[in-house]
């Protein structure tokens, strides 16, 4: 939930393995070591947890605590599964002892607000919504979103959906994925968690100016950028068809998504991705937003071709909703190309000289 949460994502599997040898006991163990070993275990606490399995990542979460035993973040994770367990009381007080050992830490505000909400104590709640928003201002509706993580951004919309699921009446968890959606310009999704936590707390005056704020963008977004959220993958920002962007493929970054938004089908697109410096061999794949591949080049002959700087792909897309387009290298991480490149997505759609909503409609 924190940037240290979303990234310790990423080494679960070596968690899981390392985490099955023996450790030091820990009087033998350096700082160093008690590090590493409460890392390890965190990462396999987190992953327990997506996992469903709530009981095992406390234990190992204990554990975690006794290797050391004064990090926010571990009493914080512990008390966010003792939230989704509805066992607020211990919640609660996991949640206090994350933020006096650390209390500028924005996440842990927000966290406590929800325990607080499903308590009844309404004004607690509030006041740590307020709190967190006076530390990170970003859990509002930043100016630019393009400034913020984008990882960080689908991680959190991903974890608060299941709070969401599991609490639904919680106004803070309600207030707090609003702003989220709000960041990626998935306006009726905010404007209806916003609602919810003010149909659940009245006197929340932050959301009601978060709905101002909302409302504002949603009427004239002016040139925002705005994103498709992909459940479990990732935030990826919405290309607007007839329109270049830029990528750049790199020996470790080998691949660049684009979203587009088909609000009426079939339609005929007609995809180009030219390369623009280095020795990049194009290639495009095509997603739907649950990532069930539509256009795999591997398992077609003809399309991708190496020693070509340029690649055009005609699609037609048979139903509307949010698709993902890879633009990568030949070989994908297989290769070894590297370079910069333009692309657009080309489809003879009307021009809308209003606004654009959420489901593609054009208003005056």
């Amino acid at each position: 939930m924190t940037t240290q949460r979303v990234s310790r994502l990423c080494v679960f599997l070596m968690a899981l393995l390392l985490v099955s040898a023996a450790l030091p006991t820990l009087a033998q163990q350096g700082d160093e070591e008690r590090e590493e070993t409460y890392s390890i275990l965190m990462d396999e606490a987190i992953n327990q947890y997506f996992e469903g399995d709530y009981d095992g990542a406390i234990r190992t979460i204990n554990e975690a605590i006794e290797v050391l035993p004064n990090q926010g973040f571990a009493y914080d994770w512990r008390g966010w599964i003792r939230y989704m367990q509805s066992d607020f009381d211990r919640a609660l007080r996991d949640l206090n002892r994350a933020i006096e050992l650390d209390p500028e830490d924005a996440i842990f505000y927000v966290d406590r607000g929800m325990i607080h909400a499903m308590m009844g104590n309404t004004d607690a709640a509030l006041a740590d919504y307020d709190q967190a928003l006076a530390l990170d201002p970003t859990y509002g509706i930043v100016d630019d979103p393009t400034t913020l993580d984008a990882y960080s951004i689908g991680f959190l919309i991903d974890n608060y959906t299941i709070a969401v699921e599991t609490h639904p009446d919680d106004p803070i968890a309600r207030a707090f994925r609003g702003a989220l959606y709000a960041n990626i310009g998935d306006w009726t999704a905010a404007l209806s968690d916003f609602e919810r936590a003010l149909d659940a707390a009245p006197d929340f005056v932050a959301v009601r100016d978060l709905i101002e704020q909302t409302r504002a963008l949603q009427a004239d977004p002016g040139d925002r950028a705005a994103f498709c959220h992909v459940p479990n993958f990732e935030i990826v920002r919405r290309e607007a068809f007839n329109t270049p962007f830029e990528g750049e493929i790199e020996s470790s970054l080998y691949f660049r998504t684009a979203c587009i938004q088909v609000t009426s089908a079939p339609l005929d697109v007609e995809i180009v991705m030219q390369a623009t410096s280095g020795d990049l061999e194009p290639l495009i794949a095509i997603y739907d937003d649950a990532l069930n591949g539509l256009y795999l080049p591997e398992t077609l002959s003809g399309q991708s071709i190496q020693n070509t700087n340029t690649l055009t792909l005609p699609f037609t897309f048979e139903t509307p909703g949010n698709y993902i387009i890879l633009f990568s290298r030949f070989g994908l991480d297989e290769g070894d190309s590297t370079g910069s490149f333009t692309a657009s997505i080309n489809a003879d759609v009307p021009v809308c000289k209003g606004v654009i909503a959420d489901d593609g409609s054009c208003s005056s």
